[in-house]
């Protein structure tokens, strides 16, 4: 138990009685020629100045008046008897001209500064609260420099005595003990005081003694000229020590001799409602009683305490101090009763009537706690940091209720279960709030996790969404990644002389990285390179030649991801480095590049197919092997078109090389595709792939229905045939398969931009493969199905040619009539600021004249349509 500031006030002795002495010659004739100031006679006459800081107790050569005449001879003799004779100030003046001096003999060395903290602590006794803490701080000081160099002859035991007395009151407890036992060999028939003291020395905070403190007890109520408030004081601390030892029918036994209607019969009352507590916590651990039995004997000890308390409130002068130890100990009766809601209010009244005392700061967490046990989650984390404010920095907090170990460890508890609720704005409005109670780092270190474990909650929540809820949980998810970087930064910048250094660096880069803050992450990445030489060094500069390439810097992120490759070629880093760097090679548009890096991931390392990197590895090429074919495609068409305008044979050569490789990479990217998607149905690669698959067979088809047009056998155009409905008929195939997919989890979430760009394409992509087929029927009701699906969007307007296209082909040219009419209505109705060119070829006006010419059409037509 802490000693208790008041209590050691109320109980605190004189270290040394006044007693009247003869004065010395030398001062009796300075007095008698009038030599002396009228300040020190007036002083030696009894008369008290009261004092102001550690250097009031110096000579001050300014005030002249004071001064004591120069020619005036005296020894520290002289001083001390001054001081004996009850002249405080006279004694002073003349240690501090004795000490001016520096002439002192090493016997008399020790003499002013034991009268500097004589006189110290005899003011302190006059003090109370953080003054009286202030001067016996001051005493202890001069006392300690008075015993280094030799405490004044004949005045050891006093001066030990006082000592230790200026140190136990101004709460440096352990020190107290080593100068008070001293002072007890010096004087081993030391009176009651003494044992006193350390009865008080022992059982106080930190590290309490209580053994030595209940020998010392013993002793002190041996004496027999103890006071009838002294005896019962003493029986007071020695109940307190005997409940700390768990004796407690001793610790009864010394509470029953104190007499009634002295101060500590009213502190009494506390201790035997501990006792009762005491017992009320045991029998609810007593496990021989099932559950309802122990609370049920339990709250009968319970509630005889909150009666013994309630007794103790409103009496004896020290009544504050008792009436809130009783209020706080009651709400922890009804806490351990299972009262929840009256232990809450009992907290809070606590705290709002003695807030900044120990009862309050330890009642404003237990309300805190019972509060969230309770669910009352509203303001539960101002409730703590409020807390926090209160109790103020670990240097200067004290509380025998609540040790701050015990604080720390329930409020790191608080914050886990704001974690552990998934409330991480309360766990980290709670962790900025823990400095300086807390040292600063783990603070931050506890905001940093905090906003870690919320961004992993809403990646784990985006990953089983999609559309703009996906999108939403993503982006809010990005934004704790770089909170949590920022947090880590700052982390290292505390952490930079230390081992803890790199790794926050780490972790700042990887959360910047994640967060997609690439500039950031670029920085914090290079520094950590700077300081790393092996540990994740191929991580590291993955990650930097990933940012790089999120910068726009495919060329500086190829010289990072090759140096990854290159020194780290068996590190799984360099699999996922070679990913990158094809991304970089396409970004540069070196796709040969690119395709060599994804298949040394596939055919030239030592990566099994369940591995993440070889698995998007396939993907990847499938992709690139897709957007190469129509690379070459495109470049053979334009080819093709020069060279039948300047009748150039070596372009038209060069042009059907190109179609036949693009021919070729089709069929790779299909093949490399369809391989992906048998392997991995499941994957988030698996809805664009398949779009990527039909794409590549309506192409190819393309190439089969030239071929058809251009052969002349009819066996050979057979052929073509069947090849040109196999291509199209696969194409609608994986069409229908990703509609459905993403039909489907479109009912669950909206779907995100890309998402809903492929699905819009699979839908005239489909009615383009049936009308192609020659299956009019199926392809107007594919295209009546878009217009019914994009009816506010400018390319359903595409979509209603080519419905009204297949009827014209069907025989139906009232129904084409009708739905080019639908379409001029459609256009009429959509928005003035609509971009048409965005996602159509004609403007506003240009589709006024397309569908004014569509309608003046009648009959079917044998021309067609024009493809999506």
């Amino acid at each position: 138990m802490a000693i208790e500031e008041d209590q050691l006030e109320a109980t605190a002795a004189p270290a040394e009685a006044a007693r009247p002495r003869r004065l010395p010659q030398s001062a009796m004739d300075l007095l008698r020629r009038g030599r002396l100031p009228r300040v020190l006679i007036a002083m030696i006459a009894g008369t008290s100045v009261s004092l102001v800081g550690a250097f009031v107790y110096l000579y001050r050569p300014e005030n002249e008046e004071q001064e004591i005449p120069r020619g005036a001879v005296f020894s520290v003799a002289d001083a001390l008897a001054a001081l004996d004779a009850g002249a405080p100030l006279m004694a002073q003046r003349m240690a501090t001209r004795l000490a001016e001096l520096g002439s002192l003999v090493p016997d008399d060395a020790g003499g002013p500064p034991y009268i500097f903290g004589v006189v110290a602590a005899n003011d302190a006794e006059r003090l109370w609260g953080d003054d009286q803490k202030r001067y016996f701080r001051l005493a202890a000081r001069y006392l300690e420099q008075s015993q280094d160099k030799g405490f004044p002859a004949g005045r050891e035991a006093e001066g030990l005595l006082l000592l230790g007395k200026s140190l136990l009151m101004c709460g440096q407890v352990a020190e107290s003990r080593n100068a008070l036992e001293q002072a007890l060999k010096a004087n081993p028939q030391a009176g009651a005081d003494l044992h006193r003291l350390l009865v008080l020395a022992y059982k106080s905070d930190p590290e309490p003694i209580f053994d030595r403190a209940l020998l010392h007890s013993a002793t002190y109520l041996a004496e027999a000229a103890l006071t009838r408030n002294e005896r019962a004081e003493g029986l007071l601390h020695r109940a307190e020590i005997l409940f700390h030892l768990q004796q407690n029918d001793e610790c009864r036994q010394a509470l029953s001799q104190i007499e009634a209607g002295t101060e500590a019969a009213v502190e009494s009352l506390l201790i035997e409602g501990e006792l009762l507590m005491r017992e009320g916590a045991a029998l609810l651990a007593d496990e021989a009683l099932v559950a309802n039995q122990r609370l049920a004997a339990a709250k009968i000890k319970y509630q005889a305490a909150i009666d013994v308390l309630r007794r103790a409130q409103n009496r004896g002068t020290e009544r504050e101090r008792i009436t809130r130890r009783s209020m706080y100990l009651i709400g922890r009766c009804l806490l351990q009763m299972e009262e929840l809601p009256a232990a809450l209010d009992q907290f809070r009244r606590t705290r709002e009537t003695y807030e900044d005392t120990p009862e309050g700061i330890a009642a404003a967490l237990e309300e805190a706690e019972v509060a969230q046990r309770m669910g009352q989650d509203k303001d539960l984390a101002q409730r703590y940091i409020h807390l926090l404010q209160v109790a103020g920095a670990s240097e200067t907090y004290y509380n025998p209720l609540l040790t701050l170990d015990a604080l720390r460890q329930r409020l790191a508890l608080a914050y886990q279960r704001f974690i552990g609720g998934g409330d991480f704005a309360s766990a980290i409005q709670l962790a900025e709030a823990l400095y300086p109670l807390f040292p600063r780092d783990n603070s931050i270190t506890l905001m940093a996790q905090s906003h870690t474990n919320w961004a992993q909650v809403l990646e784990s929540q985006a990953a089983k969404s999609s559309g703009d809820a996906g999108n939403q949980l993503k982006n809010a998810a990005r934004e704790q990644r770089r909170l949590a970087a920022t947090a880590y930064a700052t982390l290292a910048q505390l952490n930079f002389a230390t081992d803890r250094y790199t790794e926050d660096v780490w972790n700042s880069a990887e959360n910047y990285l994640r967060g997609q803050d690439y500039p950031r992450a670029e920085v914090m990445l290079l520094e950590y390179l700077k300081y790393q030489l092996r540990r994740r060094r191929p991580r590291a500069l993955l990650d930097l030649g990933d940012a790089q390439l999120a910068l726009g810097k495919p060329t500086q992120a190829l010289v990072t991801l090759q140096e990854c490759i290159d020194t780290y070629a068996r590190d799984p880093a360099s699999y996922r480095a070679r990913l990158i760097a094809a991304r970089a090679q396409m970004e540069r548009g070196s796709l040969p590049e690119a395709k060599r890096l994804l298949l040394a991931n596939l055919e030239g390392t030592e990566l099994d197919p369940e591995s993440v990197e070889w698995r998007d590895s396939l993907f990847s090429l499938g992709a690139l092997l897709h957007d190469e074919g129509q690379m070459f495609e495109a470049q053979g068409q334009r080819q093709r078109t020069e060279a039948l305008a300047s009748n150039a044979t070596e372009k038209a050569t060069a042009a059907e090389a190109d179609l036949q490789r693009a021919k070729e990479l089709y069929e790779q990217a299909a093949r490399r595709l369809e391989e992906a998607v048998a392997r991995y149905p499941d994957v988030a690669q698996v809805v664009e792939s398949r779009y990527v698959i039909a794409e590549s067979h309506r192409a190819l088809a393309r190439f089969a229905r030239e071929k058809l047009e251009r052969a002349k056998i009819e066996t050979t155009r057979l052929d073509h045939s069947r090849e040109l409905h196999r291509l199209l008929q696969a194409a609608i195939v994986e069409y229908e398969q990703v509609q459905d997919i993403l039909t489907r989890r479109r009912e669950r979430s909206q779907l995100s931009p890309l998402e809903q760009a492929i699905l819009r394409n699979c839908y005239f992509a489909r009615g383009a493969a049936f009308y192609e087929l020659g299956r009019f029927d199926d392809a107007a009701a594919a295209y009546a199905a878009t217009t019914n699906r994009y009816h506010d969007e400018p390319e359903v307007l595409d979509a209603f040619l080519q419905l009204a296209q297949c009827y014209r082909q069907i025989g139906k040219p009232d129904e084409a009539q009708g739905v080019i009419e639908q379409a001029k209505a459609v256009l009429q109705r959509m928005p003035e600021d609509i971009d048409f060119k965005r996602t159509t070829n004609h403007s506003r006006q240009e589709w006024e004249r397309v569908l004014d010419w569509a309608a003046e059409l009648s009959g079917p037509q044998a021309d067609q349509p024009s493809q999506p």
